[in-house]
């Protein structure tokens, strides 16, 4: 009898655990889109006024090429550099930046850091060449990538792609189309094809990133994955992919 109790109240204190962490996920979920949306406006505010102004003006003397690629870049290395920053200092503070530096050498970190150089340097780049050319087109399009790596996690994972999955792909996908068709029309901006085609890129490098990093994180500390990540994703920006251009 005794073991009876225990056992439903084993299970029903697992529930409770269980219940916290999807409350929790939902939160912190909801939080992260509201600072992406945030991302998103100040990322476009900032790269219309002061010395960003000037560069992208009909005299600034720079190449197109330049334009359209370098200062996107640069843009983008700005912001994952701030960003790995402070990521170092939260693992540090927290006592975990011995464990970033052990991980970063095994082979889940490696994986880690190949798949933050793909939605590091690639995504981010892309997304701001996408936001330069076709405005808020992009952000919809952009926000496809958990279709995306659904859909990949179900192909390299074989992870369950049930009916809920599915319904909620196709909620993504009518939702972009339907913010994204209001931006077309007569004043559409010139660049709105190259924007989308960027978009869509964007969508599939953040895709395949948060596919493999997700997975990663069953084998690395959620806090520690996302310190590798920003870390690589600030140094391939800021060392590699800006002077390479």
């Amino acid at each position: 009898m005794t073991k009876i109790i225990n056992n439903r109240a084993a299970v029903t204190a697992k529930k409770m655990l269980n219940a916290a962490f999807k409350r929790r996920g939902v939160t912190i979920a909801l939080s992260s889109g509201l600072a992406y949306g945030f991302y998103t406006a100040f990322m476009t505010l900032g790269m219309s006024k002061g010395i960003w102004g000037v560069w992208y003006g009909e005299n600034s003397g720079l190449s197109p090429f330049a334009v359209l690629f370098l200062l996107a870049a640069l843009g983008a290395a700005t912001t994952d550099t701030c960003s790995a920053v402070w990521a170092i200092l939260i693992a540090t503070v927290r006592g975990r930046i011995g464990d970033f530096t052990r991980c970063i050498k095994t082979k889940p970190g490696l994986v880690m850091i190949g798949a933050a150089i793909i939605g590091g340097p690639l995504a981010s780049t892309a997304y701001v060449i996408g936001l330069q050319q076709a405005g808020g087109i992009v952000v919809p399009i952009s926000a496809l990538c958990p279709a995306v790596g659904t859909i990949i996690g179900r192909f390299l994972f074989k992870q369950p792609l049930n009916a809920r999955m599915i319904l909620g792909i196709a909620i993504c996908i009518s939702a972009s189309f339907m913010i994204g068709s209001t931006a077309i029309g007569n004043e559409a901006p010139p660049g709105l094809l190259i924007g989308i085609l960027f978009g869509f890129i964007a969508a599939v490098c953040w895709g395949i990133e948060g596919c493999i990093c997700g997975y990663g994180t069953s084998m690395i500390d959620p806090e520690v994955g996302i310190t590798i990540r920003q870390v690589t994703s600030g140094l391939a920006n800021l060392i590699l992919l800006v002077p390479l251009f």
